[in-house]
């Protein structure tokens, strides 16, 4: 179990639907993305529901400690290979925008939470792996040079 979920003791349970009810947007889950696009969805004037099976964000953005983050290890020198710089490319600006966007959301809506930016890293104990890592950064280093939209971004 992750120390976020574990530890939190202010989770606000809603009660299970007893009546039908009406709703132009039904979302089916109640995680990061789930509650995101509901939140945008009814700035936009839509009447949203969004349904959970458990407790929000208890499940995969319970797991995460809330962590938003365009860097998810060593994954950018494989989507290049498997799909492509730009696809690789893409990933990133989605990744940089979500981060935004959610910070956004934080600031507009005056949300009293942690949010705070962190640095992040990603580390080998073995000196062979060096060479994963070099792989990593030229692929970036391609990412960054083949689109100017990364240098408004905190890449």
């Amino acid at each position: 179990m992750s120390f976020w979920i574990k530890n939190y003791k202010e989770k606000k349970n809603f009660e299970s639907l007893k009546n039908n009810i009406s709703s132009e947007v039904c979302i089916i889950g109640g995680g990061l993305c789930g509650l995101t696009t509901g939140y945008y969805l009814s700035k936009k004037g839509l009447k949203v529901t969004i349904v959970e099976k458990d407790t929000i964000c208890s499940k995969t953005s319970g797991c995460t400690t809330a962590k938003i983050t365009s860097q998810h290890g060593l994954f950018y020198d494989y989507l290049s290979k498997s799909y492509g710089i730009d696809f690789a490319k893409d990933y990133l600006l989605a990744n940089e925008q979500a981060i935004m966007n959610i910070t956004n959301i934080v600031d507009d809506e005056k949300i009293k939470c942690d949010l705070s930016k962190q640095s992040s890293y990603v580390f080998c104990d073995k000196k062979d792996d060096l060479s994963l890592f070099n792989q990593e950064i030229s692929t970036l280093n391609r990412i960054k040079n083949i689109n100017n939209d990364l240098k408004k971004s905190r890449f």
